[in-house]
């Protein structure tokens, strides 16, 4: 009970000593993938990309470098936590699949796909209805001093 206890304590000192400035935001396309740079432990609300009618807007990013059991993110490494709500606003039925569609690259030239950690609200893959939105939380694991952590979004 006492190691909970502590994880749940560290839990907390995480995500308040996280510095909300926002430094370097941009949005672009590349080769049919939109894209949404960060700055390192940055505070992005109210981003929007766009691409084919499909926009993802980052409400929230947060780090943590404990995880949730029994998803615990190893030593050297921490979640970026990604917060997002995506409308479909092209006039037909989009599949929704997080998994393969978006990513995190550093400037240390890694890619880092979806990985599990417990999440309040976990976003849902699946068909978005022509004017829909769908709302949650997106996990990737990356290393705890990587640079420049930057969203990819390929709908």
């Amino acid at each position: 009970m006492k190691a909970k206890t502590h994880k749940s304590v560290h839990h907390r000192k995480v995500h308040k000593s996280v510095s909300w400035l926002v430094l370097a935001i941009w949005a672009t396309v590349i080769v049919g993938t939109a894209v949404v740079s960060y700055g390192y432990f940055q505070n992005h609300r109210n981003l929007t990309i766009t691409q084919n009618g499909i926009v993802l807007k980052v409400n929230k990013v947060t780090y943590d470098d404990v995880g949730a059991t029994p998803f615990n993110a190893p030593p050297g490494w921490k979640f970026v936590l990604v917060d997002v709500s995506v409308t479909n606003n092209n006039g037909n039925e989009f599949n929704f699949a997080p998994v393969i569609q978006t990513s995190i690259t550093t400037d240390e030239g890694g890619s880092y796909s979806m990985s599990p950690t417990l999440l309040p609200q976990p976003i849902k893959a699946g068909p978005v209805q022509a004017k829909a939105t769908v709302s949650g939380t997106l996990s990737y694991l990356i290393p705890i001093n990587a640079k420049n952590p930057t969203l990819q979004f390929n709908p």
